[in-house]
């Protein structure tokens, strides 16, 4: 393999993977109860869990954090969220 084959597939293989966009995921209108939330990664693990007196108001949040409210533990943490799934 040529070496600038081997640097185009290494540039390829060290870009982040995206996450599907949050409203993708929180496509079912998470309820306005207070419940517990747990967010998984690709394998399913779950790597977050939350508690609200109001799922959609603090779901919503992650979508729309406020200005300057998104730190990069936060950033690091949505960016390998897969899939969302809430407990009244």
């Amino acid at each position: 393999m040529h070496d600038r084959e081997q640097h185009e597939q290494l540039e390829f293989l060290s870009e982040p993977v995206r996450s599907p966009p949050l409203s993708r995921l929180l496509s079912r209108r998470p309820p306005k109860n207070p419940g517990v939330y747990l967010m998984g990664d690709a394998t399913n693990k779950v790597i977050y869990v939350g508690q609200s007196k109001n799922l959609r108001q603090r779901l919503q949040s992650y979508r729309e954090p406020a200005k300057g409210q998104r730190n990069k533990k936060l950033s690091r943490l949505l960016s390998e969220v897969r899939s969302v799934t809430w407990e009244i």
